[in-house]
């Protein structure tokens, strides 16, 4: 199987069946606080079966380990698998960020998260992207956990919206609904929907909101 499963089923659909292996995916989207939990409850779907390397680019907002303990619960994963499975990695500037991927497995399933704060700089956006399609000449799939600018793009400018194959955005509408777009996929048209906030950040499944947006399209 080429998939990953994010265990977060609009995800998934949106991605035709996960995270390709491979292949760089990124998450982005507006407020950071819904990306955070997105990438909580994907971290503990994937570490169940797969070793994850998780890099932070920030000096805040790092792992929460309440919310890792509810998605741990809700996947029933012991404690001592996501000890086992989970290795965190964190700079403090994007030099610093730079030289931490030659201590990567490449054998992991890679997440980066704000991979491009702080970056000023042709020069680093450029440097940053390339190591990351160097990464993938060994097969490593990477999952980007990025904030969207007031311009509503990923963070990471023209270069990075070249590296990245597949992008799904989401912007929070209101206390309980959220867009979620897939705004890139190099084998998929663009889509996008509207679901309940509970579908992606609490125990929901699918929305009553969802279905009915697939029914209408596939109908």
């Amino acid at each position: 199987m080429d998939r990953i499963l994010s265990h977060i089923p609009i995800i998934d659909d949106l991605l035709g069946g996960g995270f390709r292996k491979g292949f760089i995916t990124e998450i982005a989207g507006s407020p950071w606080s819904l990306i955070k939990n997105i990438m909580h409850r994907i971290l503990a779907g994937i570490s169940r079966k797969y070793k994850v390397t998780i890099v932070y680019n920030q000096d805040f907002n790092g792992i929460d380990p309440y919310l890792l303990e509810k998605y741990s619960r809700l996947y029933k994963i012991p404690r001592t698998i996501l000890e086992s499975n989970i290795r965190i990695k964190r700079s403090f500037k994007p030099i610093d960020y730079i030289s931490i991927f030659k201590s990567i497995n490449y054998d992991d399933i890679i997440f980066l998260v704000d991979p491009f704060l702080n970056v000023n700089n042709k020069s680093l956006y450029s440097d940053i992207n390339s190591i990351l399609r160097s990464f993938l000449n060994y097969g490593s799939t990477l999952i980007i956990f990025n904030r969207v600018g007031v311009n509503g793009y990923p963070y990471g400018g023209h270069i990075h919206l070249h590296t990245v194959h597949y992008i799904i955005t989401f912007k929070l509408i209101n206390r309980n609904f959220v867009m979620v777009k897939l705004f890139k996929g190099i084998d998929k048209e663009p889509d996008s929907l509207y679901v309940d906030l509970n579908s992606l950040v609490g125990y929901g499944k699918y929305s009553i909101q969802y279905s009915l947006s697939r029914w209408m399209i596939n109908g």
